[in-house]
């Protein structure tokens, strides 16, 4: 009989995609440099074709922590924004659907706009946009020249803050809740600025703790060196502390079981399950000193946790 594949290791690379690819086609190009070892791989978070920045990819078990990083984690961006035009995109790949003179107004008034959009914020989704409609994506029909207006969904709006307004050019950065549309959120900032406009460049910088690493050229030029150089064990991921099981307690909890033991009601309430090996095995859940797993990961996971010497090895 043949034997099914060994479970996928879970790595989780924290990349900067130029302008210009898809958040696939960064997937594509990771999955393709890792080869065999990397039968499932997702992102942590779509970035538009014509953004840059911070882009998380996932393989194997740790894909399983992308809506963790969706519900928690708030998304830092810089914008460039261009007043005067309005693009069906939002952005500067779109067609032109509007011009109009430019309002100027100083940046202590625009700062003063953009800080009422601080708190809870309602969003709509934009037409070319991956929101769906009866199972297909709002840009499917935008492209047939079909506008489909969704409800607006509340977001959450950290910061906001303009940077420096000259001419018809607006610098901002906003920190916000992710499924955020930051194309949007300055077309409704220059409009309570009684102004058009839409975004030339936009960059993720963080996501949540994790910053932005440098550039790092175009997707044909990436290796495995740039890999394993962008590596993100699971401890620096979320930094919690580490639990080693082995003996009978590594076999138990390896087969679903919960462990109780005095010693865990010291720790908090979400920890790394780690071998002797250094491996993680599972992100686990503690409560009254009962130790359960909340996230498997059957191929497990490295971590620098017991060697920071540690040096990831990609195979196909």
């Amino acid at each position: 009989m043949k034997q099914p594949p060994a479970p996928s290791p879970a790595y989780v690379f924290a990349l900067n995609k130029p302008a210009g690819p898809t958040s696939f086609d960064v997937v594509h190009t990771v999955k393709k440099l890792l080869g065999k070892g990397a039968r499932k791989i997702g992102h942590f978070g779509t970035l538009d074709p014509f953004a840059d920045g911070l882009i998380l990819v996932g393989t194997g078990g740790a894909t399983k922590l992308a809506d963790r990083f969706h519900q928690e984690f708030p998304k830092t961006y810089r914008a460039v924004g261009k007043l005067g035009i309005q693009m069906d995109t939002g952005d500067n790949t779109g067609d032109l659907l509007k011009k109009s003179e430019v309002k100027p107004f100083d940046l202590d008034h625009w700062q003063a706009k953009a800080k009422s959009f601080e708190g809870e914020y309602l969003q709509k989704p934009p037409a070319f946009s991956a929101t769906k409609h009866e199972g297909k994506a709002l840009y499917e029909y935008a492209r047939r020249g079909i506008v489909i207006e969704k409800e607006a969904v509340k977001r959450f709006i950290h910061a906001i803050k303009v940077i420096s307004v000259e001419a018809d050019e607006v610098v901002f950065e906003a920190t916000v809740s992710s499924g955020t549309y930051i194309r949007t959120l300055f077309e409704d900032l220059a409009a309570a600025n009684e102004n058009v406009g839409h975004l030339v460049n936009l960059t993720r910088t963080r996501i949540g703790d994790l910053y932005l690493p440098q550039a790092h050229g175009d997707l044909k030029e990436w290796s495995q060196q740039t890999l394993e150089s962008h590596w993100l064990p699971f401890d620096e991921l979320l930094p919690n502390p580490l639990v080693t099981l082995d003996g009978r307690d590594l076999e138990l909890f390896g087969h679903g079981q919960c462990l109780t033991r005095d010693a865990f009601k010291q720790l908090p309430e979400e920890v790394w399950v780690a071998e002797p090996s250094g491996q993680v095995m599972a992100l686990g859940k503690v409560e009254n000193g009962v130790l359960r797993s909340g996230i498997m990961f059957p191929g497990g996971a490295p971590s620098r946790i017991v060697d920071k010497t540690y040096k990831l090895k990609l195979s196909h």
